[in-house]
């Protein structure tokens, strides 16, 4: 027994284990029941449908952004018009399409949370069509189900609504399917007029959403053409043709609801809130406010730039790690240890420390200007080669992904902004990540160590995220009744706003008015009564867009019966409170003048303390109070 050596043990367990993978081969050849494409649309419906329902109701946040998201298409649906009962920032694409689904399937939160789930999966399922023709069938399930997980249906901050469920602003999600409609589009062979129609028809409905989907969408379609173009896939001649049918499918959507708007606006001011957000982003401060800067990383852009190179060394690091594994370096036995040394390296550089490998979010933008450098340069540099041509479709989606995170491009998230802006490039860099990954290392057999590994890394990735979507959903212990339903939220603000609501329906008469200040519109929907006033947001942005005499003007104009005066912090926007100098003083002024206080549940609006509303009801004669009327931002 002593003259047995170890490597004879390694020369008679190698025949061993190519013996039991053969016999695994030849097992998984006889199988009746092989891997389809149909199987792994069945496991990403079953994914998405199980993570909504176990995160049903826990994603949204009811005092910030929902509310509105809410309230808009009720009162839609009650027979109000956009933009002149109901001030709106956005396209009018997304609050009328709710405001449809209100009437058809009646207003509640379960018919919002239905629609956005069906959004999911219907954009999922069309991703999942698509990778798989360019990516092998593991690679577009495992990208999916990991996008879903972490862009779908997580809870990845304090704050919920970054998620497809329940978004913040529904352009986002209405905006990223119609995107993905234009991609299929263009990725299919056949060839039109009625095809490049149908694609400005998706385009106008993009421009009537966010401006960052439209100009995205632009950049991805003007790719298309102009690749086509170079590589002489198509004449001039027929690219002309196509570009006339994508302008007059645009126009024509973009002008029926022009002129479906004129009819109950005017046509004037129609054409001016057809514009959306452009009017603001191009005429107002909005964009130079605190909030915005912080997302885009330009309010410290040295040392983003800093923290993106060193995610970006981090991202090295770990593919290092990965070669090392696959190559074993030359067989010697310190590689796995070599390897968990960098990828735990990789975990430490991380900012977040749950973030690894494809999810290093401040090297997202840098990796999306990469490929798309890529994969433009290797379609116009392989013009006659079919190789070339496969490569057109990935270089339109990389050019989508790249404009589409220039908004946070110092600073990229996965979370926030970044469930629907981040949402791109994850899906090519995935998918690229499973397959293309270990035949650039190397084309030897156990090229597949690399491939486990980047799968198992995005599977990581996608638990962490549940994780801490648990943490998050777990902290919210209060329920929220929103009349037969319900939704899950933090104490003290839960109890608050059960307490207010349950105030001003006990003691506000049927036609008496509430009025939310500066956030919190969700009361008006808990307790069933609409605004008077057509501006229901008080967020530093909406009183730079719409301006605090024109909106304390219209207060005067039609006062609101009561008012609840919500303890909002607002330091994300480099201010305090509500109230203080420079911003809304003018109408805390007019508010102290005119309204008494009659409630008050929790601690004091002003207070830094924890959550709280005061109550307050108009006296029996409100004085004039008298200002300048200033010029409406964007007009």
């Amino acid at each position: 027994m002593a003259s047995i050596t170890t490597g004879n043990m390694d020369h008679c367990a190698r025949p061993t284990r190519e013996l039991i993978r053969r016999n695994l081969v030849i097992l998984a050849r006889t199988l009746p029941l092989r891997y389809r494409p149909w199987h792994g649309m069945a496991i990403l419906w079953i994914v998405v449908f199980t993570l909504a329902a176990w995160t049903w109701g826990a994603t949204a946040d009811c005092l910030v952004d929902f509310g509105r998201e809410l309230y808009v298409p009720w009162q839609l649906s009650e027979g109000k018009v956009l933009y002149r009962d109901v001030a709106y920032f956005n396209g009018p694409l997304s609050p009328y399409v709710n405001a449809l689904l209100f009437l058809i399937w009646g207003t509640s939160v379960k018919t919002l949370f239905l629609a956005n789930a069906l959004i999911l999966t219907i954009v999922l399922s069309l991703l999942f069509h698509q990778l798989q023709k360019h990516f092998s069938l593991v690679a577009s399930t495992v990208t999916c189900v990991t996008t879903a997980v972490i862009f779908g249906v997580a809870h990845l901050t304090q704050y919920g609504n970054y998620n497809f469920i329940s978004p913040y602003s529904h352009e986002m999600t209405h905006g990223m399917l119609l995107s993905v409609l234009v991609f299929c589009l263009l990725n299919n062979e056949w060839d039109s007029g009625y095809k490049w129609a149908g694609i400005g028809v998706l385009w106008g409905l993009v421009f009537l959403g966010k401006p960052e989907f439209f100009v995205a969408t632009s950049m991805m379609i003007g790719t298309a053409i102009a690749l086509a173009t170079l590589r002489g896939d198509v004449r001039a001649a027929v690219a002309a043709r196509q570009i006339l049918c994508l302008l007059a499918g645009g126009f024509a959507i973009v002008a029926a609801t022009w002129i479906a708007l004129g009819q109950l606006l005017g046509y004037s001011d129609a054409a001016l809130n057809l514009l959306g957000s452009w009017r603001f982003v191009l005429t107002s401060k909005v964009a130079s406010l605190h909030f915005y800067q912080y997302v885009s990383g330009f309010n410290s852009p040295w040392h983003n730039l800093q923290v993106c190179l060193r995610s970006c060394f981090a991202i090295g690091l770990s593919l290092f790690g990965l070669f090392a594994l696959q190559r074993n370096l030359g067989g010697k036995g310190w590689a796995n240890p070599f390897t968990a040394v960098c990828l735990l390296t990789s975990l430490w550089m991380s900012e977040y420390g749950f973030y690894v490998f494809l999810l290093h979010s401040k090297a997202l933008y840098a990796l999306c200007v990469v490929l798309c450098a890529g994969m433009v340069a290797y379609s116009l540099r392989n013009r006659q080669s079919s190789s070339g041509s496969q490569y057109v479709p990935l270089a339109c989606w990389s050019v989508f992904a790249m404009v589409l995170l220039s908004k946070m491009m110092l600073r990229p998230f996965v979370s926030f902004y970044g469930f629907a802006l981040a949402l791109p490039v994850f899906v090519l860099a995935a998918a690229m990540a499973i397959d293309w990954l270990p035949r650039a290392f190397s084309g030897l057999r156990r090229g597949n160590r690399v491939r486990y590994a980047v799968i198992a890394l995005l599977l990581f990735d996608a638990g962490s995220a549940s994780l801490r979507t648990c943490r998050f959903t777990r902290a919210k212990t209060g329920t929220l009744a929103i009349g037969a339903e319900s939704l899950q939220c933090k104490q003290p603000e839960a109890a608050v706003l059960a307490s207010t609501s349950e105030y001003l329906s006990t003691n506000l008469r049927p036609t008496e008015t509430l009025l939310v200040l500066p956030e919190g519109v969700i009361l008006n929907v808990m307790t069933g009564r609409a605004s008077p006033s057509p501006y229901i947001n008080f967020m530093p942005p909406e009183m730079e867009m719409y301006g605090e005499n024109n909106i304390l003007h219209q207060f005067e104009e039609c006062p609101s019966d009561y008012v609840a005066l919500v303890g909002r912090n607002v330091k994300e926007y480099g201010k305090e409170r509500f109230g203080e100098i420079g911003y809304g003083d003018k109408i805390m002024s007019w508010l102290e003048c005119n309204y008494d206080c009659q409630a008050q549940f929790g601690c004091a609006p002003e207070s830094t303390g924890d959550f709280g509303i005061r109550i307050m009801r108009r006296k029996s004669i409100v004085p004039v109070y008298v200002h300048e009327k200033e010029a409406f931002a964007g007009s």
